[in-house]
């Protein structure tokens, strides 16, 4: 009978000398424990070494998908701004084209300093014939009359 080595083992079933390594009887195909056993480890720790690049591979598809849809907020958020700066830059400009006058504010200001007096105490004396004359005259020159403080009031009064 041969020796068997260190290495090496003998089939209880078959008799064949097979290294040690080996879980089953390459011969027989009896499962030796303690190969069996070897090769289960072996095999697990292979799998854990895979699951754990998978886990890296999970968390970096995860940060990822998260910088992508990070960047596609910053894209809507940055076109939501845009349309709104649009928006109101429109608004802005239309507001200034409508009610743009090519009068100069200050002499307007100046203009009612001076005739709103005048219109005050023809108000006050209840002289409505000379004061419709004077509104109407201002209102045809582009005058600002409803900026005068009785014009409600005087307006009111003369649809009774």
């Amino acid at each position: 009978m041969n020796a068997v080595s260190e290495t090496e083992r003998m089939c209880p079933k078959c008799g064949a000398v097979y290294p040690k390594t080996e879980p089953k009887c390459p011969y027989c195909g009896y499962i030796h424990e303690e190969g069996a056993e070897r090769k289960f480890f072996h095999g697990l720790e292979r799998t854990r070494r895979t699951l754990d690049g998978v886990d890296d591979a999970a968390r970096q598809d995860y940060r990822a998908e998260i910088r992508k849809n990070s960047r596609a907020v910053v894209k809507r958020v940055l076109i939501a701004a845009a349309i709104l700066a649009a928006v109101i830059g429109l608004f802005a400009f239309a507001e200034n084209r409508m009610f743009r006058d090519d009068r100069d504010y200050v002499q307007e200001m100046v203009w009612q300093h001076e005739h709103f007096p005048e219109l005050d105490r023809l108000y006050e004396e209840k002289n409505y014939e000379e004061l419709d004359a004077l509104l109407n005259k201002y209102s045809a020159e582009s005058h600002d009359i409803w900026d005068w403080d009785h014009y409600d009031d005087y307006a009111e009064k003369r649809k009774e």
